[in-house]
């Protein structure tokens, strides 16, 4: 940018702090620093002063069309001592060759492959709604989404002290010697990746993936809440098109 960005300043400030104060939620400050200040602003705050960019066109810039000129790895953010060089928090070359290695895994002929895990694991959490009781979709559909991770991409259902949990699968995976489609066995397949780099791209996903995944479901089922003619659509949809309980549906 050849000019900084806007930051907050008199009126616009307190009018920020109201409406955080007022929804008790960080997104409505967010939200009333983009009307004040564009699409394009800077958050002045000791020791953090980031940029935010909102809207589609910008999220394409830092993630498409100009992606090479933004470093997503800082040595200093706790995600980065965490998840060690996954792909999350890798760039250039090194970000390229891990995510072309995971590719495969991820694709739409292998997902289809757990369609049934898929269902069976949400049976599993649904079961135990009660009809007319309040839940929180955000912790439910959280519980879905770990479930689905866990059991899809690494082919086990269980969990326990997660370092030792995974290397412990890894290593059994390589003593099977089992062949699967699953993404577990496609980082194992290179020769490449030593059990520390196979240990950070699973991570990476079980906390990039729950995070994204149980959002867009809880969002999702909000909507549909708000929108009664359209949760009856699509109530009608699946009953006209998905076999009947408990079959789960194909890809088709």
């Amino acid at each position: 940018m050849t000019t900084p960005p806007p930051t907050l300043s008199g009126s616009s400030g307190l009018d920020v702090l109201r409406a955080m104060l007022r929804e008790r939620s960080v997104l409505a400050g967010l939200s009333a620093m983009r009307r004040h200040l564009g699409r394009i602003f800077q958050i002045t705050l000791p020791g953090f002063r980031p940029v935010v960019l909102s809207g589609h066109a910008h999220n394409r810039r830092v993630l498409v069309d100009q992606r090479a000129d933004f470093l997503w790895r800082s040595e200093r953010d706790p995600v980065t001592r965490l998840l060690r060089h996954g792909v999350l928090v890798e760039d250039g070359e090194s970000h390229d060759r891990l995510r072309a290695l995971m590719d495969p895994g991820l694709q739409r002929g292998n997902v289809y492959a757990h369609i049934g895990a898929m269902w069976r694991f949400t049976d599993q959490v649904t079961e135990s709604w009660k009809d007319g009781a309040p839940l929180d979709m955000l912790v439910e559909m959280r519980k879905i989404a770990l479930l689905i991770l866990i059991g899809t991409l690494f082919g086990v259902d269980a969990s326990r002290d997660l370092d030792r949990y995974l290397y412990d699968l890894i290593e059994k995976r390589r003593a099977s010697g089992a062949e699967s489609s699953d993404l577990l066995s496609a980082l194992i397949r290179c020769p490449e990746l030593d059990d520390d780099l196979i240990r950070d791209q699973l991570l990476t996903m079980l906390i990039a993936g729950h995070d994204t995944s149980t959002a867009l479901l809880a969002w999702t089922l909000y909507l549909l809440g708000e929108h009664p003619e359209t949760m009856r659509a699509i109530r009608e949809e699946i009953d006209r098109t998905l076999p009947p309980l408990p079959d789960a549906p194909d890809p088709e």
